[in-house]
């Protein structure tokens, strides 16, 4: 038997050149099986015009929503309801539920775009950006969300689609701290793929982070995201079952939900679905899809006010519906963020602050406070909203149901019927809930906090007690040896006074002792006494 430390180091190595001859063998799979090729029609492209991330300032971020506004100068260019109100007073303003639901909080867009905003700016947009857009949508008086639509140059749109149509060759792929991984021709196709749609994504969260950063930037979350994908042949909405080889093409721009329909009445043909990472790792999570055929869509939609280009018009006219939905969706986000701090937080406290240390007692104070000023906060508005009657008709309703051939095979085998959910009630249902449960284990932990803080505090008090001791005692010894240094240096060595000797014989029948009063250097002897002064060698009677 070999011991196990060399064992280990022997099942490691076999599984290291285990990749590598797994990586020849995928290499020698034919280019015509499909099980091992992603194969995407030739006249089947996709196209992704238009995308929307999403970001959150509770009353904890207010104060850094307002430095960006004065910081990239978003003020310069005006567009309001009132005449003479600037951004900076548009948003004090909302907070104080005296302003509008939702306002434009900047335009911008590149030099080179074929399209410039009203009462826009003009700057050098990074790619693959051609237009940006950012609208702050007001939730009750204490959270503000702020919805960035960015359009996307056409050059950057068909990207992902070069990428899609490409021949895709095994990968070998090197991992720090792990073993190599071995893909064949498909899985490196859906690697490839992905990573041309989440550069796209990573450009919008990395702007949105340098330019107007809140909630999830400080929290180091990816923000809420949605983009288009727009296809040429397949309607998804249809609600066909696609032949395997074709949904593999699909999972590699990143749609795997074939099985779940998320549609809407107010967005006709198009659907909702959101990115599982399980099956699309490559993908980041919070990121959402509005996909459907393009010619349905033109056809479908009213575009005549939206320019010439029907690609450019479809983005603008579901930037007009989806903007409510998606701070829905974003609130969730928010929950979800908000309990992970929490679970940090219980989680750490004990091994961060066991030693009752005052310094670690304000920092678990700082993050409580902050959490419950936003959770509290956060919880009263969303209630409000969701008992706004005419917000909530406004909405975008989206419904969660079946995919249509599932539904007709449930009823050819007279299966019970799936009962549609509605999205957005949903969404309140849980949201309300949740919110409600986060401001209970806050007034807990509050509690706690305050009974740690008072312990912390009569601790420090004893320390500081002891310190003032030490530090008392070490003054008095100061006290005394600078006391005895100052009298030896007054009294210098051969300038001592000749002694005097006085001797005081008490007279006959007197009962009380000789008094004696120093006046300089003689001396006052008060009663009937007879005295004798000796000073130096002559006696005085």
């Amino acid at each position: 038997m070999l011991p196990d430390a060399l064992l280990r180091r022997c099942l490691y190595g076999i599984n290291y050149l285990l990749q590598f001859y797994t990586h020849d063998v995928n290499k020698a799979w034919s280019k015509n099986d499909e099980m091992r090729n992603l194969s995407v029609p030739q006249d089947e492209h996709v196209t992704i015009p238009d995308l929307w991330t999403i970001e959150l300032f509770p009353p904890s971020e207010f104060k850094t929503l307002a430095q960006s506004i004065s910081r990239n100068s978003w003020d310069s260019q005006r567009l309001s309801f009132e005449y003479g109100q600037d951004k900076q007073d548009q948003l004090k303003r909302t907070r104080d539920s005296n302003g509008q639901s939702w306002w434009r909080l900047v335009s911008i867009s590149d030099p080179a775009a074929p399209f410039t905003y009203p009462a826009g700016s003009t700057e050098k947009l990074p790619w693959p950006f051609s237009g940006i857009e950012l609208t702050a949508i007001q939730v009750g008086a204490g959270l503000t969300a702020v919805v960035a639509h960015f359009q996307i140059t056409p050059e950057a749109s068909y990207s992902v689609d070069e990428v899609w149509h490409q021949m895709h060759e095994p990968q070998l792929i090197r991992r720090r701290g792990k073993l190599p991984k071995a893909e064949d021709r498909l899985f490196s196709g859906y690697r490839a793929t992905q990573e041309s749609r989440r550069a796209l994504h990573d450009a919008a969260r990395q702007w949105i982070n340098r330019r107007c950063p809140g909630f999830f930037t400080r929290n180091n979350e990816p923000h809420p995201l949605i983009d288009m994908l727009l296809l040429e042949q397949h309607d998804p909405v249809r609600g066909e079952r696609g032949e395997r080889v074709f949904m593999d093409a699909l999972r590699a721009i990143g749609l795997t939900e074939d099985t779940r329909y998320r549609t809407s009445p107010e967005l006709p043909n198009i659907r909702l679905s959101r990115v599982e990472t399980s099956l699309c790792p490559t993908l980041s999570t919070r990121t959402w899809t509005l996909w459907g055929n393009r010619s349905v869509l033109v056809e479908s939609h009213d575009l005549r006010f939206y320019g010439s280009s029907d690609t450019r018009a479809i983005g603008h006219a579901v930037d007009q519906r989806i903007a409510e939905f998606f701070v829905l969706l974003s609130i969730s986000d928010f929950i979800e963020v908000t309990e992970k701090q929490y679970s940090i937080l219980r989680d750490t406290a004990r091994a961060r602050h066991g030693d009752f240390k005052a310094r670690d007692v304000r920092r678990l104070r700082t993050s409580f406070l902050t959490l419950s000023l936003d959770t509290s906060s956060v919880a009263q508005d969303v209630t409000k909203l969701w008992n706004n009657e005419r917000r909530r008709s406004e909405d975008v309703c989206f419904v969660l149901d079946l995919a249509p051939w599932l539904v007709a095979a449930y009823e050819e085998h007279e299966r019970p019927r799936f009962t549609p959910i509605d999205m957005n009630n949903e969404l309140r249902a849980n949201q309300v809930d949740q919110l409600e449960q986060i401001v209970q284990a806050d007034q807990s932990y509050r509690s706690i906090l305050s009974t740690v803080a008072s312990l912390g505090a009569s601790i420090d008090t004893f320390k500081i007690g002891r310190i003032a001791l030490l530090i008392a005692f070490a003054s008095l010894l100061v006290a005394v040896v600078t006391l005895i240094l100052t009298r030896e240096s007054a009294e210098p060595a051969g300038s001592a006074e000749p002694v005097t000797t006085v001797e005081v014989t008490q007279s006959r029948g007197v009962s009380e002792s000789p008094r004696f009063i120093r006046l300089s250097n003689s001396y006052l002897i008060k009663g009937d006494f007879s005295y004798s002064v000796e000073s130096g060698a002559d006696p005085v009677r």
